[in-house]
């Protein structure tokens, strides 16, 4: 995670990638790439909740939509040391899995227990 002077998450670098993250984000080449160079107008939400279990450690599992990949993922992620954190491979689908009807509701985010 990468934190801007007053603690705000701002973007994240990735680290390790497999061929199942290059299948599900569509992003290519990845490895030791910032996101918001890969995908410059990747929503807040996104580093806001990964800052959180950067920082807390608390792990957390949610499903969010990522409109700049034109993705909807369903997504657990673990810090696995320091600010580092580790997103299994997840479930990604080129829309919402949710009811029509709450296609406009914020995104489910809880902690694990």
């Amino acid at each position: 995670m990468i934190f801007d002077p007053n603690g705000k998450p701002v973007d994240y670098r990735f680290l390790e990638i497999n061929p199942a993250f290059e299948k599900q984000t569509g992003m290519y080449n990845a490895q030791g790439k910032l996101m918001r160079d890969l995908a410059p107008n990747h929503e807040a939400h996104w580093f806001e909740i990964y800052g959180q279990v950067a920082l807390t450690g608390e792990p957390v599992h949610f499903e969010n939509e990522a409109k700049a990949l034109g993705r909807h993922y369903d997504v657990r992620a673990y810090r696995v040391g320091g600010q580092r954190l580790m997103t299994p491979p997840s479930t990604a689908r080129s829309r919402p899995s949710r009811p029509a009807g709450y296609a406009n509701t914020p995104a489910t985010h809880r902690s694990l227990p």
